[in-house]
């Protein structure tokens, strides 16, 4: 009776260990199988759009801007007819051009040097429209006139730096284009100024890239110390 005991505690006592041994890594791997099936997946990254105020607040303020222009324009209107009835036609047109000049030099092409105002080119142009409006005989082809000057200078611009940006085919369209039809109107008033602008058009855009490509042949890289170059009359520095 006693070695039975004894053997039913011995095999009691195997069995506590043989359960303490085995169970822990059945209670991890269902602790682990648990939180993997716990734990959701990440949301996917989103961008939430812009809410619906900012846009309303976005289009007020222009709307609002638009307005108070048109209203300003309006109100020196007549000042600008009367602007230049004192100076010859001549002088006028002489102006209007070198306003026009100065916008094609100080337009804003995209490349900053940080000299440079980014509206010199607007401002030129502005300035050109005025002294052509300042030619005509009512206020209203004044208005006309001035808003069609800031929305070819002022708005046109940024909406074709867009199209470039976004889509290449539609700028190379938009650009031939604008090309064609410059070149069809500037034609009813003068067919010499129109052949003038496609020469130099071709020659600005055309002729001058293939002939700096063709130069790259001769450019020559040069690296290493050197000296700085003194230049010397007679022998002697000049400095």
């Amino acid at each position: 009776m006693a070695i039975a005991t004894f053997v039913l505690g011995l095999l009691r006592y195997l069995g506590a260990k043989l359960n303490l041994l085995s169970s822990p890594p059945t209670v991890a791997t269902a602790t682990a199988s648990t939180k993997l099936q716990r734990t959701p997946p990440p949301p996917p990254p989103t961008m939430s759009p812009p809410s619906l105020l900012l846009q309303c607040g976005d289009a007020l303020s222009v709307v609002i801007h638009s307005v108070g222009y048109l209203v300003g324009l309006a109100a020196i209107a007549p000042a600008i007819v009367n602007l230049t009835t004192s100076v010859s036609d001549a002088a006028m047109d002489r102006l209007a051009a070198f306003g026009m000049l100065g916008h094609f030099v100080f337009h804003d092409y995209g490349v900053s040097n940080g000299r440079q105002a980014p509206t010199a080119g607007l401002n030129w142009a502005i300035f050109s429209a005025v002294c052509m409006a300042s030619r005509l005989p009512e206020a209203g082809h004044v208005i006309v006139l001035v808003l069609i000057a800031t929305v070819l200078f002022a708005a046109w611009p940024p909406i074709c730096r867009h199209i470039k940006n976004t889509d290449k085919r539609w700028d190379l369209l938009l650009t031939a284009t604008m090309a064609v039809g410059t070149t069809f109107l500037l034609s009813y008033c003068s067919k010499r100024v129109a052949g003038w602008l496609v020469g130099i058009s071709l020659f600005l855009e055309v002729v001058c890239p293939l002939w700096l490509l063709s130069m790259q042949q001769y450019k020559w890289e040069i690296h290493g110390p050197w000296d700085e170059a003194v230049p010397k009359v007679n022998g002697k520095p000049l400095f």
